[in-house]
């Protein structure tokens, strides 16, 4: 494969489109198929999520995309980049110019990874990349807003389209972000964004999680179940899906429910903490809104 991408000598390679996820060639594929890249005029979208590249393979990777000079997006989710890995981007970045949109989900760069990602975009005036995918990378409040006020907020908007779902960001930042976003009159997509209104302080001080919600509940029998317990008076109830729980085969689905007093929170609590909260036969878990967010976030765990 290789040998077709760069140096054929059957004729220049034609291809336009690779998609080799979940090919776990590592470090050692990494080293045959950068110098192909590197040569290659003809690859437009790559996607190599799920290769295990790691900090080494990363490294090659990069290298090739400094000199490449026709691939507008690569996926690179779930490759355990690693800080390491994410400053190679970084240094790529630097100078790249055809990169469109770039997908670094779930490899664990955390806060000193992004701030190179965002610095290696800012120090590139040729620099053509407007969409970026980072999603589960165990990054802060602090990180998030500082890639919002180089990349966003700064003297020219960089991204028009941004993937930060299963970070550690808080509900009040979150809030505050899109407000500010509002308030500026920022055109750009953020898929934490789209709930936001269910975070804003005063819905929040009037609402509940419930989790894990049984696949069998419906908005009228979580509705009933609540005014069956003289809880308070329900103004809306969302119910929504999560990523799959580690260890637990049954579909992560979770329930938010804004009722019109504040007291009916204390007394949604008094009925979980009483064993009493049962919903299609099965016990959930209730929680203050903004206290609890496991069903939206990774664990921060290192893999083995």
């Amino acid at each position: 494969m290789a040998y077709a991408l760069g140096k054929n000598p059957m004729g220049d390679c034609q291809i336009s489109r690779l998609n080799i996820k979940k090919s776990p060639f590592g470090k050692e594929g990494a080293k045959l198929l950068a110098p192909a890249l590197s040569l290659n005029k003809s690859l437009v979208h790559l996607d190599l999520s799920s290769c295990k590249l790691g900090v080494s393979g990363m490294y090659q990777m990069a290298d090739a995309l400094k000199t490449n000079a026709s691939i507008k997006s690569i996926n690179l989710y779930r490759n355990i980049l690693d800080v390491d890995g994410a400053r190679s981007i970084g240094a790529m970045l630097k100078v790249n110019k055809t990169l469109e949109f770039m997908d670094i989900g779930h490899n664990r760069v955390r806060d000193h990874g992004l701030q190179s990602i965002c610095d290696g975009i800012l120090a590139n005036p040729s620099s053509k990349l407007t969409q970026l995918g980072i999603c589960a990378n165990f990054l802060s409040d602090d990180a998030i807003n500082m890639m919002f006020d180089k990349l966003v907020f700064g003297q020219k908007q960089v991204l028009t389209h941004l993937y930060i779902k299963k970070n550690f960001a808080s509900e009040y930042n979150k809030v505050s972000l899109a407000a500010k976003t509002q308030d500026k009159k920022i055109k750009i997509f953020v898929d934490d964004f789209r709930c936001v209104d269910m975070l804003n302080k005063d819905r929040l001080e009037k609402s509940i999680w419930i989790s894990p919600m049984p696949s069998s509940e419906t908005v009228a029998s979580i509705k009933e179940v609540l005014l069956n317990n003289e809880v308070g008076f329900v103004v809306d109830i969302r119910l929504s899906t999560g990523s799959a729980a580690a260890g637990r085969p049954q579909q992560n689905k979770y329930a938010t429910v804004e009722f019109s007093d504040p007291n009916s929170i204390n007394r949604s609590l008094q009925l979980a903490s009483k064993g009493r909260a049962y919903f299609g036969g099965s016990k959930v878990r209730i929680y203050r809104s903004g206290t609890q967010t496991a069903v939206l976030q990774p664990k921060q765990a290192r893999r083995k």
